[in-house]
């Protein structure tokens, strides 16, 4: 009809946080850059670092379209909320996580990313986790854990 008018709204909710050279971009699982954060003031979300280059500009709804964002969205999403919280940071270069207790998780790279996250989900669900320095989940069905150092 020529007098009706349709608007479609998306809604779209932080979900990870973005490491730029200056700040922080908050960021959608689409891509979608929701707010920058100048300093050291942000949002507590995982970050996602490795993509410090990424280009926006002010005024502009910009989107994210690296692939290497990507592994980290789907990282996130197989990890689920419960353990995406633990998240502190996800290294996208080295493919490395680290979460709130300081355990450092080596994936190798983002294949087979969903047994990764039950391997990792179920090792930080056992006692032994303040034990912990570091996981290595390159091979997931073979973790192995390493000790925190004495240091």
């Amino acid at each position: 009809l020529p007098d009706t008018l349709r608007i479609i709204v998306t809604e779209r909710k932080p979900f990870c946080m973005l490491e730029r050279i200056n700040g922080m971009l908050e960021v959608s699982d689409d891509g979608v850059v929701l707010a920058y954060y100048e300093g050291k003031e942000y949002r507590w979300l995982p970050i996602l670092r490795g993509l410090s280059q990424v280009p926006i500009s002010k005024g502009q709804p910009e989107r994210i379209r690296d692939p290497l964002f990507r592994q980290g969205v789907e990282l996130l999403r197989h990890a689920g909320d419960e353990l995406g919280a633990e998240i502190i940071n996800i290294d996208l270069n080295q493919a490395k996580i680290t979460t709130r207790d300081s355990i450092v998780i080596e994936l190798g790279d983002f294949s087979v990313v969903a047994e990764k996250m039950i391997s990792l989900r179920a090792l930080l669900a056992g006692d032994e986790r303040v034990k912990m320095g570091g996981i290595d989940l390159r091979i997931p069905t073979q973790p192995i854990v390493m000790p925190k150092s004495n240091t």
